[in-house]
């Protein structure tokens, strides 16, 4: 019996009961799925590399994948990309990822390290949610929205919103209790009641001197 496979299909991770070790990745909506290649190493250290959009769920379900290394010229995380990839503990984005999709690293509850992109602009709904290992993150300069439920069940004990951020979901940052401190940037125009979680362990909550939206927070 001959079944053939859509091509964004063939070049994933997982194919027909057997898993890869390289192949493309590129988002099919695009146009084009070689515009992106990836390879996995012997010691699970995925290295993403070319120009684009890589491809929703991509890499879903890889048990495998320990770290990942995505390049240069990458522009978009998409939708579900390494969902319940529960394996992975490092992240390291390179200089052009703009946005991080929809539950793109639900439930990789062993990931305790991400350095994101300088050029990172939208974070999406769940996108980190579960990531209970997630102590802290620096936030880039160009960030302008998180999502909601983005870090629900990280383990920050604080949080630094970048001056650039405009929107923030609800509970996007419901940390259990371990959150404590939380700074909120010059540009921030409103919070959600539970945007914070319960707030029972608050211990300090500043607002930039900048902001004309926020003069403090209760």
């Amino acid at each position: 019996l001959d079944i053939s496979l859509p091509e964004f299909k063939a070049e994933a991770a997982f194919v027909s009961g057997s898993y890869l070790t390289s192949g493309y990745c590129g988002d099919p909506a695009e146009g084009d799925t070689k515009n992106i290649y990836w390879e996995l190493s012997d010691d699970g250290v995925l290295t993403v590399t070319g120009t684009g959009k890589i491809a929703p769920e991509a890499f879903i379900y890889d048990l495998r994948i320990k770290e990942v290394i995505i390049s240069d010229g990458i522009t978009n995380i998409s939708d579900y990309c390494f969902k319940d990839c529960t394996n992975i503990e490092k992240v390291n984005m390179g200089d052009d990822v703009e946005e991080i999709g929809y539950h793109a690293f639900y439930y990789c509850k062993k990931i305790s390290e991400i350095s994101f992109s300088d050029s990172l602009v939208t974070i999406g709904a769940g996108a980190f949610d579960g990531n209970y290992s997630l102590k802290s993150v620096s936030f880039p300069e160009s960030l302008k929205s998180i999502g909601d439920y983005a870090f629900w069940e990280a383990d920050f004990e604080s949080i630094v919103l970048p001056d650039s951020l405009e929107e923030v979901g609800v509970r996007t940052f419901f940390c259990r209790e371990s959150l404590k401190k939380v700074h909120i940037g010059a540009n921030l125009k409103s919070v959600a009641f539970d945007t914070f979680g319960d707030s029972i362990s608050f211990t300090e909550i500043t607002v930039s001197e900048k902001n004309m939206y926020l003069s403090s927070y209760e």
